[in-house]
């Protein structure tokens, strides 16, 4: 929480459903809850580069459109 300078501090962590290519959890903190999704890294699997790409594209356009989700939160330094 520190490192993405989110508010509050940690009371719990927990697993809900992710996908192949990733884990997802919910952080509790006194200030809000926040989703964390861990990337697992199948970067040997053909086309995970270019999926990943348009993931990041797509992301910002939906939440610019309206559409209810979690504000994503650059990573620090590089964004």
């Amino acid at each position: 929480m520190e490192a993405f300078r989110l508010p509050g501090t940690p009371m719990a962590m927990s697993s809900v459903a992710g996908r192949w290519s990733n884990r997802v959890y919910r952080l509790e903190a006194t200030a809000g809850a926040h989703v964390v999704k861990k990337l697992l890294g199948p970067w040997q699997e053909p086309r995970f580069q270019e999926r990943l790409a348009e993931a990041w594209q797509f992301e910002p356009t939906a939440l610019a459109a309206g559409v209810a989700m979690p504000v994503p939160v650059a990573r620090p330094g590089d964004g």
